[in-house]
């Protein structure tokens, strides 16, 4: 799977300043954590149901510049081609700080295959957090002192 060199960059500087953000004293606020998990399932159930309307209230407006949006996220997930059937977003890790999130996960039908990853980069803004990017591949954040197993 070929990533293009865009996608590498914009990935290399989060995880960049997500780390620069990690060495100062100020730790970012636990509580964003059951906010994350409930924006990924948001996400999750707006993709299962395939609403564009919900799914556009999830997303940052960042999201665009990337040439993304509720359709491509949809079409990404399902991927209808290969006769996937779409049912979650499972054992997601996330690597954040106060302002920016990035979580790894893996796109799963019922048999629950660690087959499909996805990054989800989310930024937040308004008391919210919103959806600016999304890409295959997976960032290892085992390292990470914010790294949350949400299989808990």
């Amino acid at each position: 799977m070929r990533i293009s060199i865009q996608t590498y960059f914009s990935v290399l500087l989060l995880s960049m300043s997500i780390v620069l953000a990690s060495c100062s004293d100020d730790k970012p606020d636990r509580t964003h954590i059951p906010l994350l998990k409930k924006q990924v399932f948001e996400l999750q159930e707006a993709i299962k149901a395939q609403d564009r309307g919900k799914l556009d209230s999830l997303l940052s407006t960042r999201l665009l510049t990337h040439e993304q949006n509720s359709d491509s996220l949809i079409k990404f997930c399902l991927n209808n081609d290969s006769g996937f059937v779409f049912d979650r977003l499972g054992d997601c890790e996330f690597v954040y700080t106060n302002d920016q999130a990035l979580a790894s996960c893996y796109i799963m039908d019922t048999t629950s295959n660690h087959d499909r990853p996805i990054n989800l980069s989310f930024v937040y803004e308004d008391n919210l957090w919103l959806l600016t990017y999304f890409e295959p591949g997976s960032i290892d954040s085992s390292n990470s002192a914010w790294s949350v197993d949400t299989t808990q």
